[in-house]
């Protein structure tokens, strides 16, 4: 399936390069596929994990109090 998209896939970002604001970076094809290649990236996602599990349980308390 992977390789029948190929095509159109390759088409799009051809296409998409003429819309986007900001130059693509110098990160090679694969770093660029891959968002846990970058260790921000895990960073920002456990921090917004954990984020959204504390307001998960204060929301959870707060309607056990009412």
């Amino acid at each position: 399936m992977v390789e029948k998209w190929q095509p159109e896939l390759e088409e799009f970002k051809e296409t998409r390069e003429n819309y986007l604001l900001y130059e693509s970076s110098n990160l090679d094809e694969e770093q660029r596929e891959s968002p846990l290649s970058n260790s921000n990236t895990i960073v920002w996602t456990i921090i917004g994990g954990t984020i959204l599990a504390g307001l998960g349980v204060l929301c959870y308390i707060k309607q056990r109090k009412e």
